[in-house]
């Protein structure tokens, strides 16, 4: 008895310990600029960031070299600069082939071929059954034991037949998700050492990693159904045939079935799934859909066979299931949502990227640990994009839906991310709790331009309330950070805000190719053509133009130089002697370049200085290129296109960024109430930080790797 009671004390003693300490609450908010908030505060509309302040520290957040939100995350989240968690942009480059392609960075589909899942494998564990019972059974026809010998041939038979569906009916292996990212996350860290975490739309994290000890849901790096950042689709009938935007979205004609009355059905349509992996291609599994119009009561009908939805124009769906088949035995569930835009001068729907469902996810797909966390979340809180890349930030960009569309989708994205997060903050157990925001960053992308024009994205007279959404969404960001001090938190919690990178507006569009292209260094075969995401993702064709045999550097992604080496890259024809001078040339001229007597690049920064290392796939960049603000990388550049004016006025309604701009003019922040030592700080600070404050040493020796703030 006397045993019982100290064990009793003990554990009220170390959980008092443990209710006294407190937890750490990071909450993440994509694209704070520094800049923004100092002045916001100063004017008195972020209260509750300035109390923040107030009982701790405001800083300016040193971002990553590139400033890019992948790259930014993967360093904040393992405290490893970008040359060791070998992330340095959204695009790398793959030499697999013997042919310079561009790959997504975070991630990439691998075939495993362990144990049963090996067609090879497979092959022998039935052939040798099937040969022995083929054996015995010939035996025992011949000794006369014919019993014996039909039920041997009944079951060679079955070997045979298991043998013949494995050959023609399995693939040899089953494709899963691989990250690319170097180094532990935190979380991960913490798990190791017995802390409990829980996290929320965690970036560069997928597929989850298995914890001990925590909850994780992943974001930034999800991939949609087809693995791609987010494919998008939108159906019109103004069109003439099928096309692709420059971000990947798929333009879609429908057609009436009777086209002088242009009411009622149209053409059935067909959306598109995943990859068949089961048939061993890499073309897609597509299902058909059924439009009715009915312009009487100005409605539209939408049905797969399964779902029937009724929409007026300017309404959202809830998510709407898509069951891929890949064989009579697999299928693949995806979730999406349809906006109709128009129903008067044209039938235009847009249908957002769809993403995995949660209540049944592939073998090799894993958005959450556990498993399962996901689907309890989508039962307990509600739907929500799975998706990394949420908000319909390029079918804007592309022209494809305006303004309103996209609000009314980062409306949705922001109140699932704010629902989970007030979910997961009530959970009882975690003592480092990490909520990840990104629709600030989605919001400065596209509303930018409202800083210096009046006009929307279809070159009309913008809606006035368009001029504030940047500070409304900063504004937000204050109200939640409130509801977390006076609602959320316990007495002994702490508080980190933080975010990866600032802003800039983006003004005007610099293709570093056709500069290449000016100065003699990058030679074609002929016209590049215009790049698309789609298109040159999937068939590996952004170079395809290159004269490899004569040019001298290249660039890919955004605001990436590289020489065309030696030993590197596949048709090299740079030496390692003529490469300094080489790179010192390109560093005088990037320095040179000038847009109406004003400079375009504010630093260049050789790669080999600094990302030294060997994470990043086929190497580091020769040289990032940082503009000053204003200025940013063109889209068709970043996938090797030529066709445009080296400099050039940006009339996208994407017209704010931080990539390929110099980190320096692009700072995020960091608001918390723990007391911090003196001296600069840096986004790879961050994550030893929290593992500082949670006890651990981070242990890291590079000075160019995160140190703890703390005192």
């Amino acid at each position: 008895m006397i045993r019982v009671c100290m064990a009793w004390l003990v554990l009220s003693f170390v959980a008092l310990a443990q209710q006294s300490e407190g937890r750490l609450i990071v909450l993440g908010f994509d694209g704070l600029d520094h800049g923004r908030v100092q002045e916001m505060m100063a004017s008195g509309q972020l209260p509750a960031l300035s109390r923040l302040a107030e009982s701790g520290s405001f800083r300016r957040l040193e971002s990553t070299n590139p400033a890019i939100s992948p790259v930014s995350w993967a360093a904040l989240t393992t405290g490893l600069h970008p040359g060791r968690t070998g992330i340095d942009g959204f695009l790398r480059r793959d030499f697999s082939d013997g042919e310079v392609k561009v790959r997504l960075s975070l991630g990439e589909r691998q075939t495993s071929r362990k144990g049963l899942e090996s067609r090879a494998t497979r092959r022998w564990v039935i052939l040798v059954p099937l040969l022995l019972c083929m054996a015995a059974s010939i035996f025992w026809q011949v000794r006369g034991r014919r019993g014996r010998g039909w039920l041997l041939a009944f079951l060679t038979g079955l070997f045979a037949l298991a043998l013949w569906v494995s050959e023609f009916s399995l693939p040899d292996g089953r494709p899963i998700a691989v990250n690319l990212r170097h180094g532990k996350a935190f979380w991960e860290r913490l798990d190791e050492a017995g802390i409990e975490t829980t996290t929320t739309f965690a970036p560069c994290a997928f597929p989850a990693p298995d914890l001990d000890h925590g909850h994780l849901l992943c974001g930034l790096g999800v991939p949609d159904i087809a693995g791609g950042m987010g494919y998008w689709t939108l159906f019109r009938d103004d069109i003439a045939k099928e096309s692709f935007t420059e971000t990947g979205g798929r333009l879609t004609p429908l057609r009436w079935e009777d086209p002088e009355k242009g009411d009622g059905l149209l053409e059935p349509v067909r959306v598109y799934g995943p990859p068949n992996f089961v048939a061993g291609t890499d073309e897609q599994i597509s299902k058909p859909l059924q439009f009715l119009v009915d312009r009487k009561v100005g409605t539209l009908t939408i049905t797969d066979g399964l779902e029937h939805r009724q929409f007026v124009k300017g309404t959202r769906s809830e998510p709407f299931d898509f069951l891929f088949r890949l064989s009579s035995w697999a299928r693949v569930r995806g979730q999406s949502r349809f906006h109709v835009t128009d129903l008067d001068d044209a039938v235009k729907v847009y249908l957002d990227p769809i993403g995995f469902h949660p209540g049944e996810l592939p073998p090799g797909v894993k958005i959450s640990h556990p498993k399962g966390h996901a689907w309890q979340l989508w039962e307990e809180v509600g739907a929500f994009e799975t998706v990394g890349w949420a908000c319909a930030t390029n079918a804007l960009k592309d022209n494809m839906i305006d303004e309103k569309t996209f609000l009314d989708d980062a409306e949705r994205v922001w109140s699932e991310q704010e629902a989970i997060a007030r979910h997961e903050l009530a959970r009882k157990g975690p003592k480092v709790v990490t909520a990840i925001f990104t629709v600030p960053d989605r919001i400065q992308h596209m509303f930018t331009r409202f800083d210096w024009t009046d006009v929307d994205a279809r070159g009309q007279e913008a809606d006035p309330r368009f001029k504030n959404q940047i500070n409304q969404v900063y504004e937000r960001v204050d109200r939640f950070v409130a509801e977390v001090m006076d609602d959320l938190r316990g007495p002994n919690d702490r508080i980190v805000v933080v975010s990866d990178h600032g802003f800039a507006p983006w003004r005007r569009a610099v293709n570093l190719n056709a500069w290449l292209v000016q100065e003699g260094l990058l030679v074609l075969h002929g016209k590049t053509g215009k790049r698309t995401l789609h298109g040159d993702l999937a068939s590996g064709q952004a170079f395809g133009q290159v004269d490899w045999s004569r040019t001298k550097a290249y660039s890919c992604g955004l605001g990436r130089i590289y020489l065309n080496r030696k030993g590197r890259e596949p048709h090299g024809i740079v030496g390692d002697a003529e490469a300094d001078a080489l790179i010192a040339r390109l560093m005088v001229g990037l320095d040179d370049l000038r847009d109406r007597e004003n400079p375009v690049v504010s630093r260049a920064v050789r790669g080999a200085e600094l990302h030294a290392d060997e994470a990043i796939p086929n190497g580091p960049a020769d040289i990032y290129v940082g503009f000053h603000r204003g200025y940013r990388v063109s889209w068709q550049s970043c996938l090797g296109g030529c066709d445009e004016p080296v400099i050039f006025e940006n009339r996208s309604a994407w017209s704010g960024d931080h990539c390929s701009v110099d980190p320096s003019l692009v700072p995020g922040v960091l608001v918390t109430d723990l007391a911090l030592r003196d001296g600069e700080a840096r986004v790879v600070d961050i994550g030893a930080t929290v593992m500082a404050w949670a006890g651990l040493v981070p242990g890291f020796t590079d000075a160019r790797d995160g140190r703890s703030l703390l005192p």
